[in-house]
């Protein structure tokens, strides 16, 4: 009797274990998303832009000029980019079209 006692004890203390560990895991996991959520743009909803690329514009003036919609960092804007608009390098030309993310 004594060890059933102590087994259902040992498996009391070890539910109560995991369920903590579980739960430290989702707080923390909920801070780091919020973390990056705000390095990424802030609580906003994520939108999309297409912008006509003008005569004197470069890859590096429309970083410039559209960053501020919701990044704090022009390397995570260009890289963002870069990866929506499927560009290798940073050459874009006069009438064509890129979409540019933004947060509202």
């Amino acid at each position: 009797m004594e060890k059933t006692d102590a087994g259902n004890r040992l498996l009391i203390r070890f539910l109560l274990v995991l369920g903590v560990t579980f739960a430290v895991f989702l707080f923390w996991r909920g801070v780091i998303a919020s973390a990056q959520g705000r390095e990424r743009g802030g609580n906003g909803e994520k939108r999309y832009e297409s912008v006509l690329i003008m005569p004197g514009d470069s890859f590096s003036s429309i970083v410039g000029k559209y960053k501020e919609k919701g990044y704090f960092s022009s390397n995570d804007f260009k890289e963002e980019m870069m990866h929506i608009n499927n560009l290798n390098s940073e050459i874009v030309h006069t009438g064509e079209y890129v979409i540019l993310p933004y947060y509202d």
